[in-house]
Parts: structure tokens; sequence; C-alpha cells
């Protein structure tokens, strides 16, 4: 296992997991085991036209999840410090890596 991924497990385990377990036992659910046959339509206009893609800087991601989820879910706000800190990690990691020798091989 590489350590992006004992990385992202330790922050599913320490962070996720323990807001589910939580949220579950308070009767919130944020997604559905099945299908509701008393919905006619799961189609909901979207509140905010926004586009539907959006670049977030890194330095601001923190700042970006505080605004969207105070509003459409503060139950996921103690994610965004935790979340924003391994985003930053892992981008850092990522921009360090080094380009492989043997790179050439492929062309």
């Amino acid at each position: 296992m590489s350590d992006h991924e004992q990385r992202i497990d330790r922050f599913f385990d320490r962070h996720l997991l323990p807001l589910v377990n939580v949220l579950e036992a308070a009767g919130v659910r944020h997604f559905p085991a099945g299908a509701d046959p008393g919905v006619e339509s799961y189609y909901r206009a979207p509140d905010d036209p926004a586009p539907a893609l959006k670049t977030i800087e890194p330095t601001e991601l923190a700042a970006d999840l505080t605004a969207l989820w105070a509003t459409a879910d503060p139950a996921l706000l103690p994610l965004v410090e935790p979340l924003a800190e391994l985003a930053m990690d892992l981008r850092e990691e990522e921009t360090e890596a080094t380009l492989s020798p043997f790179i050439y091989v492929m062309f």
C-alpha cells in the first residue's frame, strides 16, 4: 500500500467513519440505501445556477469548503481542516515528484 493510500485510509478511519457513525446514530442519512417508492422524481433544480466546475486554489480550499458546507450541510464542517491538510500534503508530494529517467521508454 502506497503512502498516499495509507494517508487516505487514516483520514477515513480518523475523520469520515466517526462522523458517519455520529450522523447515523442521530438518524441522518446523506445517501439513501435504496429507492423511495413514495418519491415521484429525484430530480431537483439547482438552487444556484453556478457552473458545475470551479477551479479551487489549494490555499483557498478550506475557506471554499467552509462557505459551501456551512449552508449546504453543516454536519460536514468538522472535515474541512483535516481534508484541506490531506489535500495539501498529497498535492505537495505530487509536485515534488521527479520524472523517471526511464520515461523515454514510453516514447
